[in-house]
C-alpha cells in the first residue's frame, strides 16, 4: 500500500480537484483506492458526491469507540459516478469523508503517528491511500507527512505557487528526516502537475520551462486552464471522465494517472 499526500502550501491550485481525478482514475485502471478527506472544509467529500461527515475526525480521535472504527468510517464510492460511459471501473473506491470537525484533531490527539499506525490496519486492504488537505499548514500536516510514504504538488504558473512549491519540498524534507529516524522510507515526489496552463501568456509558458529543469524526472504534462472543472463541480458526475470523457483535458488527466500509475509500481 502506498500512502500519497496532495499538497501545496499555495491554495488555489486545484488540488482537491486533481486529488479527484487521480483516486477516480486509478480505481478505474484496477486498483483499490482510499481517498481520505483531511480538509475541514471536505471539498473533496463534495466532490465525489458524498454528504459531509466527521468520519476522518472519528477514525482518529474516537477510534473505536461512538462510531470510530474503520468499517464505520469508509464510505464506498459508486463507480457509476466516475467511471467512462460504458466501460466498468476495474477496482473500487473508498473514501473517509469529513467535515468541520476535522480540525478539532490536533486539540485531542497527541501522537504525531496516529494516522500512520491507523493506516496500518489496512494495510493489505488498499492499493493506494490519497490525502487530500487544506493549504495552509498546521499541527495536522505533521501528522499527514509522517503518514505518507510519497505527495504528488499540484501548482499554478506564477510566483505564488512556486513560493508554495519551495515551501513544500522544504517541509517534506524536515518530515524525511523524522521518518527516517523512525526507520521509515523518506517521502518520495511522485509528480509535480502544472494545472490552469495559458499556452497564450507568455509568462506560463516561461515558468513552465523554469520548472522543467529541476523538476525533469517528476514533472507532468501541463493541464490548460478550462471551465471543465467548473462544470464538473456542479454535475452529477465525480469525474472528468465520467463528465466528458472525449475531451483534450480528459485525455491529458488520463495519461497523468497512468503515469503516476507506473511511477509507483516501479519504486515499489
Amino acid at each position: 500500500m502506498q500512502t500519497v499526500m496532495v499538497y501545496n502550501e499555495k491554495g488555489g491550485v486545484g488540488k482537491t480537484t486533481l486529488s479527484a481525478q487521480i483516486g477516480t482514475g486509478l480505481a478505474i485502471l484496477g486498483y483499490t483506492v482510499l481517498m481520505i478527506d483531511a480538509d475541514p472544509q471536505a471539498h473533496l467529500t463534495v466532490a465525489l458526491k458524498q454528504n459531509k461527515r466527521p468520519h476522518f475526525y472519528n477514525l482518529l480521535v474516537r477510534d473505536n469507540i461512538d462510531g470510530g472504527a474503520w468499517n464505520q468510517c469508509l464510505r464506498q464510492v459508486d463507480p457509476a459516478l466516475f467511471q467512462f460511459p460504458h466501460l466498468a471501473a476495474k477496482g473500487a473506491l473508498y473514501l473517509v469523508p469529513g467535515n468541520p470537525e476535522t480540525a478539532g484533531i490536533v486539540g485531542n490527539i497527541a501522537d504525531s503517528f496516529a494516522l500512520y499506525n491507523k493506516l496500518e490496519e489496512v494495510e493489505d486492504v488498499f492499493d493506494f491511500v490519497f490525502i487530500d488537505t487544506a493549504p495552509t499548514r498546521s499541527t495536522l500536516h505533521a501528522m499527514l507527512y509522517l503518514a505518507s510514504d510519497g505527495i504528488i504538488i499540484p501548482t499554478q504558473l506564477e510566483a505564488m505557487s512556486f513560493d508554495g512549491i519551495k515551501q513544500t519540498m522544504q517541509s517534506l524534507q524536515r518530515f524525511s528526516k523524522q521518518r527516517r529516524a523512525m526507520g521509515l522510507s523518506e517521502i518520495e515526489l511522485i509528480a509535480l502537475i502544472p494545472n490552469m496552463f495559458r499556452k497564450s501568456t507568455s509568462l506560463h509558458k516561461e515558468n513552465l520551462r523554469l520548472l522543467q529543469k529541476p523538476f525533469a524526472k517528476v514533472i507532468t504534462e501541463a493541464i490548460p486552464l478550462t471551465i471543465l472543472w467548473g462544470e464538473l463541480t456542479q454535475s452529477d458526475s465525480a469525474s472528468i471522465y465520467a463528465y466528458h470523457p472525449k475531451s483534450r483535458i480528459t485525455q491529458i488527466t488520463w495519461q497523468i494517472v497512468k503515469c503516476i500509475a507506473e511511477r509507483v509500481d516501479n519504486h515499489e
